[in-house]
């Protein structure tokens, strides 16, 4: 007797009922292209992500050093003017004290000339600040063929002569270039201060 009744036949056709698609090749071809495409779409949008990654890190990385280099920047030109700053100290104290007296005797020449134009036979009187140093006193005596008598005067400052000629007064004043130049040397020196304590 046949087993066959109690196994179930596989080979027979579908019920009508079943799901089974199916596809043709056109159908087979589009959905490869389309797996391809989402996959293609999928790679390029993570390349890009990571070359913005990369982008951003270096970006990072760049401004990092620049602002370790703009820093040591910073630094050094604080310690250049730091270093500097003696040399304009002297240069107030020593080299401008005498270069005033050069101006200031050229400016009480100049002054003398135009007041002295034809009235040769009288004697200059200039009055000097108490303090004036002896080489602008032999500059002012030496220089002029007009006879000089140089007084001594408390109420004058260093920079400032008083000329009398016969009825002829002018007063020469080059204490501003001085107080220029040392305000100059005060604000560079405040302002260098400043800096170390902001970089140092």
């Amino acid at each position: 007797m046949s087993l066959a009744h109690l196994l179930e036949d596989f080979g027979s056709a579908s019920d009508s009922g079943s799901a089974t698609t199916v596809f043709s090749d056109v159908a087979v071809e589009d959905l490869r292209l389309a797996a391809f495409e989402q996959g293609y779409s999928a790679g390029w949008d993570d390349a890009i992500k990571v070359q913005r990654d990369q982008q951003k890190h270096l970006s990072e990385a760049l401004a990092g050093r620049l602002d370790d280099l703009s820093f040591t920047y910073q630094e050094a030109r604080v310690e250049m003017m730091k270093s500097v700053i003696p040399l304009l100290r002297a240069f107030v104290d020593k080299v401008l004290p005498e270069a005033l007296n050069m101006t200031l005797a050229a400016n009480v020449f100049e002054a003398l000339r135009e007041m002295a134009y034809d009235r040769t036979d009288l004697t200059a009187e200039l009055r000097i600040p108490a303090q004036a140093s002896a080489a602008l006193k032999s500059i002012l005596t030496r220089e002029t063929a007009l006879p000089v008598s140089l007084i001594e005067d408390e109420t004058l400052e260093e920079g400032q002569v008083h000329l009398k000629l016969g009825q002829l007064q002018r007063a020469v004043d080059v204490t501003g270039l001085v107080s220029e130049m040392r305000s100059a040397v005060e604000a560079f020196e405040s302002q260098t201060q400043s800096r170390r304590s902001t970089y140092g």
